[in-house]
C-alpha cells in the first residue's frame, strides 16, 4: 500500500507523473534498458517453446542466444518461475530501425573507462525477449540477408560475440510478500548534510534494482561525489569495506560496491552504499552519535550516477548480507512526526524534508 504524496501549498512539485516508471527515475540510468515483465523499447516478447527457437529436443535451453543469420540478441526465460537478468554489451548495438542504442559509461579499478549498454530484465515465466542486434539491421537488408524476425537455429553465443563483449548476472526471483503501510514505521535523520536538494533516483519496490528481497526497502539519493553521510541515529560501526574504485551500470561491477554498515541502539542495521574510496572516518567498533559526518558519498560499484543507497535491516549483525530490508521513514528537521516520509522516486529532498519547484531551481522556500 503506497501512501499519498501530498503537494504543499503554493508550491508546484516536479513533474512525478513524467519522470517516474516503477519507482525509478529512467535519466538515472542513461543506457540502460530496463524491461520489469514488458517494455515499449523491446523488439518482440512471446512465450517460449523450442520450435519457435530451433531447439532440439534434451538440450538444455540457453539464457541468451544470437540469432546466426539477423544478429538478434535475445533473453530466455525457459523456467516455471519469475528471473532477473542483468546483461552489459561493451559494444555497439542497434534496434531493428538502425538506431545505435544508449550506452553508459565505465571505470574499471585502474581507472580505465570504456562504455556499455546494459539491459535490466525481470521476466515472467516462460518467457522471450528480444533486445537488440549486433549489426545494423538496415545494413544487412541491403546485402540481402535474411529479413528481421526470421528465426532459423539459434547460434552459439560466444562464437558470434566475444565473451569478453557480453556479461550477464541472472538469478531465479522470489515472489516478496504482500506490501503493508508504512503508517508505523520508524523514522530516522536524512542521511546526507548540506542543502542539497537531492533527487531520490529509486525507491521502495524499484524496478532498476530494488526487486529482490535484500533491496527492496532501499532508497537511492543522488549526490555528488563527496557529499557528507551522517550517522541517521546513535550506533556502532559494524562493517566496513572501501577499497573498491570500479563504477558504472556494468553487470560484472555488481558485487563491487563500497559500503559501511552501523548497528543502531535501537538493534537495527543500516547500510551506506556506494562511498567514496577510503572516505570512513572512523574505524570498525567505534560509537557514532547522530547527525555525525562518517563518510562522504560516490559513485563505486553498480552505480549509473553518484549517489547514495541507504536500507535498514532488522537482523543479527552476521546475517545481514542475505536479510530482508525493512521499511523505513525519514524525519524533518525541526518538525513533528506526522511530517516523517517516505522518499520516491522523482521528488527531491534534504533536512527540510521534501523540496519543492521553486526552491530546487532558484533556491526559494514556500
Amino acid at each position: 500500500m503506497e501512501e499519498e504524496v501530498t503537494e504543499p501549498a503554493g508550491v508546484k512539485m516536479l513533474p512525478y507523473e513524467e519522470l517516474v516508471t516503477g519507482n525509478f527515475v529512467p535519466d538515472f540510468g542513461r543506457g540502460c534498458y530496463v524491461a520489469y515483465h514488458d517494455a515499449e523499447w523491446l523488439e518482440d516478447m512471446f512465450k517460449y517453446s523450442r520450435e519457435i527457437l530451433g531447439q532440439p529436443k534434451g538440450c538444455s535451453p540457453p539464457d541468451l542466444i544470437i540469432d546466426p543469420d539477423t544478429h538478434l540478441l535475445s533473453a530466455v526465460n525457459a523456467r516455471k518461475q519469475r528471473r532477473s537478468m542483468y546483461i552489459s554489451v561493451r559494444r555497439r548495438v542497434f534496434s531493428s530501425m538502425g538506431k545505435p542504442l544508449l550506452t553508459t559509461p565505465v571505470r574499471e579499478e585502474g581507472g580505465e573507462e570504456h562504455q556499455v549498454t546494459t539491459f535490466v530484465l525481470v521476466m515472467k515465466p516462460m518467457t522471450v525477449m528480444d533486445l537488440c542486434y549486433k549489426s545494423c539491421p538496415l545494413l544487412r537488408r541491403a546485402t540481402c540477408c535474411p529479413p528481421v524476425g526470421s528465426r532459423p537455429l539459434a547460434g552459439n553465443l560466444s562464437e558470434l560475440m566475444n565473451g569478453r563483449d557480453i556479461q550477464s548476472i541472472i538469478d531465479d526471483l522470489e515472489e516478496l510478500p504482500v506490501e503493508k503501510s508504512y503508517a508505523s514505521v520508524a523514522s530516522f535523520r536524512f542521511p546526507l548534510a548540506g542543502d542539497g536538494p537531492f533527487l531520490c533516483s529509486q525507491g521502495f519496490n524499484g524496478h532498476f534494482t530494488h526487486f529482490f528481497l535484500t533491496t527492496r526497502h532501499a532508497v537511492d539519493l543522488e549526490c555528488p561525489v563527496g557529499t557528507e553521510v551522517v550517522a541517521v541515529a546513535d550506533g556502532k560501526v559494524a562493517v566496513i569495506s572501501q577499497d573498491n574504485q570500479v563504477s558504472g551500470a556494468d553487470c560484472k561491477n555488481f558485487l563491487k560496491w563500497n559500503s559501511v554498515l552501523l548497528q543502531l541502539d535501537c538493534g537495527l542495521l543500516v547500510e551506506y552504499v556506494h562511498i567514496k574510496k577510503g572516505s570512513v572516518r572512523f574505524k570498525e567498533g567505534d560509537r557514532v552519535k547522530d547527525g555525525e559526518v562518517i563518510c562522504e558519498s560516490g559513485d563505486v560499484g553498480f552505480c549509473p550516477k553518484p549517489h547514495l543507497h541507504i536500507q535498514f535491516h532488522d537482523a543479527k549483525l552476521e546475517d545481514h548480507a542475505k536479510a530482508p530490508t525493512i521499511p523505513f521513514k525519514f524525519r524533518v528537521d525541526g518538525s513533528t512526526s506526522k511530517d516523517d516520509y517516505v522518499p520516491v522516486a522523482g521528488r527531491m529532498y534534504n533536512t527540510r524534508g521534501e523540496v519543492g519547484e521553486l526552491e530546487a531551481i532558484y533556491g526559494l522556500r514556500s
